[in-house]
């Protein structure tokens, strides 16, 4: 259990180094340069087991793995006194967070009951209402980009029934969270923000704490280092509103006896899975030293802008070709003059050494940074699990058919594994809110209900033209039954929905006729069905020779 105590050091053990990482991941995922040029200057001198963030000691990732090569970093390279250097970034991390999110979620996966004799319509409009809203759906894009950027997002339940007439819930990203686990399944959330107190140094820090049963709103004044101690919750804005809901513990009930959050974990982590109880914090798309290509991106694309600074054509003039604007107002040089006088024109034979106009223009290496810059993105791209080659990295008659394939394999690997963690969190959160729902709006179709199924439409929509002949061949060749077909058409659909589609079919197509019924009458020994009507028949005894 994470213990909250006034005065104790900030941030809480052991998150400490759960908070430096992702506090570095938020300064790629936000494109902040000057927090990256912060971070990556202070590695300067620091071993790789330690690096302070924040006055807090800071161990592994990737943090650590730059502290003694930070002045080989792009962001972490000082500029000197007196010196303007070009300093660009490209979004690519910003990229790789909503390109996992849209893999997810661009179409909403399916929440829905199963047959239940417990769950009727009431039931069922409910959680669609809760689960399946447009709102839910935005919710669900913006935590897909949290658990891509920081490895994991927290979903929490909200209620008021003021302005809503039942639950919702929200992301909330992993770092401005402590959660605590006990054998790997959440057991309570700790979401806190900041507020600072002008230029004071002080820092007003809301802690939201969620336990089974409660949910308790506690307001801290300490420092960057310090949780400080505990201050009236009406002495801050952003809090006066819990001052008049919580009792005398500082809680607010929720009536259920599970807890109103779930944690959804990005992948498995890979960095902290031997330190404890910080596996449980997920890994990011950041990881596997993707943020060394972050920063050779952005090195290399300012490296194109300072080519296109510096090929501008510049003249360089003598000191005689200057005007003098008066004493102490420096000199000019009129770039409409035609004629100078008494000087000789530039470029005649008489003319001076160090008296002629000079330009200046430098190459502008466009193809060599082209080259560079798309070979980086891929790169990230593949790092991060989405294949080499996506967005505007290559033309379409660049690709080939095996790459597109290769491509669009990898990212259905990645979406699939990404998958396993979102489905059974987004399945938890749903039979909570609905249980949540019933205590606060009693009597609108909440209560204590089984858990829904959660579907993922596939990640490639295929044409349905396409679809329809595969399926129409397979029927015909007889090697695929129609409740399999179903499947294929829809494979979004749940087993009773098939089961479903299949009764109507059967009540839709006729039974085919009866081949022993068919004309009205059972058929007889001897009848001959090619014989002619009109033909008597032959006797068996007539033998022709």
């Amino acid at each position: 259990m994470v213990e909250l105590n006034p005065g104790q050091p900030w941030p809480i053990a052991p998150w400490g180094a759960a908070q430096g990482a992702w506090r570095e991941n938020d300064a790629w995922y936000t494109g902040n340069t000057a927090a990256l040029a912060d971070i990556y200057a202070k590695g300067h001198g620091a071993t790789r087991a330690t690096h302070a963030v924040r006055g807090v000691p800071h161990e592994g990732g990737l943090v650590g793995t730059f502290s003694g090569l930070a002045h080989r970093t792009f962001w972490g390279r000082a500029v000197p006194a007196g010196e303007d250097r070009t300093r660009l970034h490209i979004p690519a991390p910003a990229d790789i967070a909503s390109l996992s999110s849209d893999l997810l979620f661009s179409r909403a996966p399916r929440i829905a009951y199963g047959k239940d004799d417990r769950v009727g319509k009431l039931q069922a409009d409910r959680l669609e209402q809760i689960m399946a809203s447009d709102e839910s759906h935005a919710a669900m894009q913006e935590g897909g980009e949290y658990a891509s950027a920081f490895g994991a997002s927290a979903m929490v339940l909200r209620w008021d029934e003021e302005t809503a007439d039942h639950v919702w819930w929200e992301p909330v990203a992993a770092d401005v969270t402590i959660p605590e686990f006990r054998l790997g399944r959440l057991t309570a959330l700790n979401c806190w923000s900041e507020f600072r107190d002008g230029n004071s140094g002080q820092v007003y820090r809301h802690v939201e704490r969620i336990e089974v049963g409660a949910i308790f709103h506690t307001l801290y004044l300490g420092t960057d280092t310090n949780l400080g101690r505990i201050v009236p919750l009406a002495d801050r804005p952003e809090t006066v509103q819990y001052a008049s809901l919580v009792n005398a513990d500082s809680a607010i009930p929720t009536g259920i006896n599970v807890l109103t959050a779930e944690w959804w974990r990005n992948m498995p982590a890979k960095d902290w899975r031997k330190k404890g109880v910080l596996a449980e914090a997920g890994r990011s798309d950041y990881t596997g030293g993707t943020k060394g290509l972050f920063d050779a991106l952005d090195e290399a694309w300012s490296s194109w802008m300072r080519d296109l600074r510096l090929g501008k054509a510049r003249l360089v003039l003598p000191a005689a070709y200057l005007q003098s604007n008066g004493r102490g107002q420096g000199a000019s040089f009129d770039t409409d003059q035609e004629l100078f006088s008494p000087l000789q024109l530039p470029g005649s034979a008489t003319q001076k050494t160090g008296e002629a106009l000079e330009q200046v223009q430098f190459d502008i290496r466009v193809t060599e940074h082209e080259q560079t810059t798309q070979a980086l993105y891929r790169r990230i791209l593949a790092s991060a699990g989405y294949g080499e080659l996506d967005r505007e990295t290559t033309t379409a008659t660049d690709r080939t058919a095996t790459e597109v394939n290769a491509q669009s394999q990898s990212k259905d690997r990645t979406r699939d594994r990404k998958v396993l963690y979102a489905r059974p969190a987004l399945a938890s959160l749903a039979r909570k809110a609905m249980l949540l729902d019933g205590v606060i709006f009693s009597g609108k179709g909440g209560g204590d209900l089984p858990t829904p199924e959660v579907t993922f439409p596939p990640a490639t929509v295929v044409n349905p033209l396409q679809s329809a002949q595969t399926i129409g061949l397979l029927r015909a060749a007889k090697v695929q039954s129609l409740e399999v077909s179903i499947k294929m058409q829809h494979p979004e659909w749940s087993q009773d929905d098939v089961n479903d589609e299949l009764a109507r079919l059967a009540k839709e197509t006729p039974p085919a006729p009866d081949p022993a019924a068919f004309g009205g009458t059972d058929p007889q020994p001897g009848d001959d069905p090619e014989a002619d009507p009109g033909d008597p028949g032959t006797d068996p005894a007539d033998t022709r020779s």
